[in-house]
């Protein structure tokens, strides 16, 4: 399996970005992936059918020539890190699941995170902030965007008040940098953060520029 996944990665730029299969077309299934028997199929079996029919129907997010949807990079450390993760095979949904888990992840990784950005310490854990908002905060700004017309939020948001106006009237500012945010590591890019002390939340995805696995998102 190990030497499986390592020959997939050292050949990702042998493979075409995008499948090969075409939507809702019946293909036809490998012995190996037909309903369980009581016999288990050998692992070299699935892996030469994983191989032969899974390949080449995938979508390759690592391929150097995939350029869709946004950046899916990953690095040994991510990949050793996602399978000790898995060997834990725990569900992070409150403190009391994976109690040494999340205060890692809250109180040191998100920290860490954010000192790198030089962000305020109101959007770190050990501030006030850091963490995640609530899963329905983003639902609820919903109801704002279909109040708003366009050309007024263009004129807003050139003219670079949109949280002066936010703050006189007690609105929630949250910035979505989940695509490009982590680039403000660098100090040349910093200059894009100027004035983050002025919202509320803030969202990245190291999961595309910071070599994590796609899973990795962070909300402050």
């Amino acid at each position: 399996m190990v030497d499986f996944i390592a020959d997939y990665y050292k050949n990702i730029e042998t493979y075409i970005s995008g499948s090969s299969l075409r939507f809702n077309l019946d293909i036809s299934i490998p012995a190996s992936l037909e309903p369980p028997g009581t016999d288990p199929n050998p692992v070299d079996a699935i892996l030469k059918d994983i191989q032969n029919h899974m390949i080449p129907g995938m979508t390759h997010w690592l391929s150097p020539n995939f350029f869709a949807f946004f950046p899916a990079t990953v690095n040994i450390a991510g990949f050793l890190g996602e399978i000790l993760c898995t060997c834990f095979n725990s569900d992070g949904f409150n403190w009391l699941a994976p109690p040494a888990a999340t205060e890692l992840e809250m109180i040191v990784v998100m920290d860490w995170l954010a000192n790198m950005l030089k962000l305020p310490r109101t959007f770190m854990f050990s501030g006030s902030g850091g963490g995640r908002c609530h899963s329905k905060y983003n639902k609820r700004s919903c109801s704002c965007y279909s109040r708003g017309s366009k050309g007024q939020i263009r004129t807003v948001l050139e003219a670079d008040v949109a949280a002066d106006v936010a703050n006189d009237f007690g609105l929630w500012v949250h910035v979505d940098a989940a695509y490009g945010g982590s680039s403000c590591i660098c100090p040349e890019f910093r200059h894009h953060f100027n004035g983050i002390e002025r919202v509320d939340s803030l969202i990245l995805s190291p999961h595309k520029w910071l070599l994590t696995w796609q899973k990795c998102a962070r909300s402050s």
